[in-house]
């Protein structure tokens, strides 16, 4: 009753304090670390695995399916989805929220290296943190030119990058898959003097 008596008799002294209150709160707001959209990593490894001339049911049953076998019971693992098309089976596995993605990978790489022998003429499968068909994968690409005067054709020095630059680039962590092209397989390009590379990581 005091407290209300003297509010009413200084009303001068009520206005300063409710600005400084209000001052206050407009300088803590500021200084909220507040997010209201959080930038949260979907939990999602995916396995791709190609298979060049192979029929959808050849990828279910020769590719997809051995993969399965090996993935399923991981750590954290709530849900796989694998879908075969001709030449190609992608794996998709979701985890639970929390789950260190770091470890994950280093248990599927674990994992992976268990399957039984695949078709001699597929390709290793290649594993991806992230959805199969996640268009937001950072892609690099540059190219390698031949100094003018260098004897011979860009495509004479393709060894050398195949054979020593790409397996330091393989190695890279956070590499996905490299693409690799030379000159002599542009079709049409007499004069082709560099080689391409694309890095998904």
């Amino acid at each position: 009753m005091k407290l209300t008596q003297a509010s009413l008799k200084n009303p001068a002294i009520v206005a300063v304090v409710a600005v400084m209150i209000a001052l206050l709160g407009v300088l803590s707001l500021t200084k909220i670390p507040l997010q209201l959209l959080p930038d949260i990593e979907k939990p999602i490894m995916s396995v791709i695995t190609a298979w060049p001339g192979a029929s959808p049911s050849e990828m279910e049953s020769e590719i997809a399916k051995p993969l399965e076998d090996v993935l399923r019971g991981a750590s954290g693992l709530t849900d796989i989805d694998s879908f075969a098309f001709a030449d190609t089976s992608f794996i998709q596995l979701t985890y639970a929220i929390g789950t260190d993605m770091d470890q994950t990978m280093i248990d599927l790489v674990s994992r992976l290296a268990r399957v039984r022998p695949l078709p001699a003429s597929s390709q290793k499968p290649v594993l991806l943190r992230g959805e199969w068909n996640n268009t937001g994968a950072a892609l690099i690409e540059y190219f390698v030119q031949k100094l003018p005067g260098t004897p011979g054709k860009i495509s004479d020095h393709s060894k050398f990058f195949r054979d020593e630059i790409l397996p330091e680039l393989q190695s890279l962590y956070g590499v996905a898959r490299i693409d690799f092209t030379d000159g002599s397989s542009v079709a049409g390009s007499g004069n082709v003097n560099q080689l391409t590379r694309s890095i998904m990581v």
